[in-house]
């Protein structure tokens, strides 16, 4: 079973190739509300602000103004 965050790893590294924020449909802020969901689910109210703190960096992505940001809050975002 592929876990919340195998998921998101997979998605963020599609991303980085062009940094568009094509890597999902309607882009990392639409999809933010399933991947919240599914994360809640998997790892259950002990990792809520790890969660809520992620889902925070994914819905600001999408207003990042250019390619170079986008690639500082995914690299971010892996750390």
């Amino acid at each position: 079973m592929t876990t919340p965050i195998d998921k998101l790893t997979k998605i963020l590294r599609l991303e980085t190739e062009k940094y568009k924020d094509q890597a999902v449909v309607g882009g990392l802020k639409r999809y933010t509300n399933t991947w919240l969901q599914e994360a809640r689910a998997a790892y259950g109210p002990e990792a809520a602000k790890w969660i809520k703190e992620i889902g925070n960096r994914l819905r600001a992505y999408s207003s990042l103004p250019n390619p170079t940001a986008r690639r500082e809050a995914l690299t971010t975002l892996f750390q």
